[in-house]
């Protein structure tokens, strides 16, 4: 076990013992002077740049204010602003910064409590989703989470199935790998992506880095393969763009036509509705005037659905193709 330090004055005691693992970092149980548990997130690569280590130390003094005030009132990953995996501490060396803590992912959102519930296992047939009740109650608690974001004018820069977490029960969404999250203004220069959620834009080198308008196509992307179990999507095939297709015929025509402000043309920017838009939208399409789930309307989509879930129910094709893989933290 070693004991660190943070920029604010706490101490941790962290495990030895990885307790996961990505690309940018290693994740480590921890323990603050108080004993709360804790996650301590190490770089692989130290942050340098000090426009970056102003704007991580920002997100971070936003995120101790937001989970300090939730944890106090019992209300922690309930309300839109704390259900984020917000950078609450930095832990320097020298000028640099080695990595930073954020909360423990909460219980109920993790698989069998070893692993996080992402958003794979909502959205892909051969993962065997909740019905559309559930699925719908967790995206528009998605879109709770980036309205507030946008409200704050904020980006989270790598929106994607592996860095959004769900419950079914009640419904509810948890959007982590959040110390990237960045200012709208100025626009980030660099950041990272994952593969096939990626801004068009970025893929034609219009833009440097995923911006404000990234997350909105990435939240696009996240509602049409959460709704409807939709593989693939849309994106460039041999230089042209396919659009995203498989939509069900009796989908509400108002939503139709969001997805395709959000996803036909790839290098538009102020079409892509807003997170608050798609919240009053969904909540419209599928809740009545007490907050009840129209049947019929959710019907839609679980009929729809029924053709990809049929497509993996034969003992056959489950065995080839595994369930997703997990996620870190």
């Amino acid at each position: 076990m070693r004991h660190l330090s943070g920029s604010s004055g706490r101490r941790y005691a962290v495990d030895d013992a990885e307790l996961n693992s990505g690309g940018q970092a290693r994740l480590y149980r921890c323990r603050d002077d108080k004993g709360v548990v804790r996650v301590y997130k190490e770089y692989r690569t130290p942050l340098a740049d000090p426009a970056d280590i102003a704007q991580l130390t920002r997100i971070q003094q936003v995120g101790q204010a937001v989970v300090a005030r939730a944890e106090a009132a019992g209300s922690f990953a309930e309300t839109a602003d704390s259900s984020v995996n917000w950078p609450i501490d930095i832990v320097r060396s020298g000028r640099q910064v080695s990595g930073v803590v954020v909360p423990l992912i909460p219980g109920d959102f993790m698989r069998d409590g070893k692993s996080p519930r992402t958003l794979d296992f909502l959205s892909l047939a051969r993962a065997n989703p909740p019905r559309a009740a559930v699925r719908v109650g967790v995206l528009i608690r998605v879109c709770d989470i980036f309205a507030f974001l946008e409200s704050e004018q904020l980006l989270h820069g790598d929106v994607s199935a592996k860095n959004l977490v769900w419950r079914p029960s009640p419904s509810h969404a948890y959007l982590i790998d959040s110390d990237g999250i960045r200012s709208f203004s100025p626009a980030p220069a660099h950041g990272v992506c994952t593969p096939g959620w990626e801004d068009p834009r970025l893929q034609g080198q219009k833009i440097r880095a995923h911006d404000r308008y990234s997350d909105r196509y990435a939240l696009a992307l996240a509602l049409y393969k959460g709704l409807f179990l939709n593989p693939g999507g849309p994106q460039y095939v041999g230089g042209t763009w396919s659009r995203a297709s498989g939509f069900p015929q009796r989908l509400d025509p108002k939503l139709r036509g969001m997805f395709a402000r959000a996803l036909d043309q790839p290098l538009a920017t102020d079409d892509r509705p807003t997170a608050a838009q798609w919240r009053s939208a969904l909540q419209a399409v599928y809740l009545d005037g007490k907050g009840n789930f129209r049947r019929p309307a959710l019907d839609v989509l679980d009929t729809y659905a029924q053709g990809y879930r049929a497509a993996f129910a034969q003992p056959k094709a489950a065995a080839r193709i595994p369930a997703p893989a997990p996620a870190p933290a």
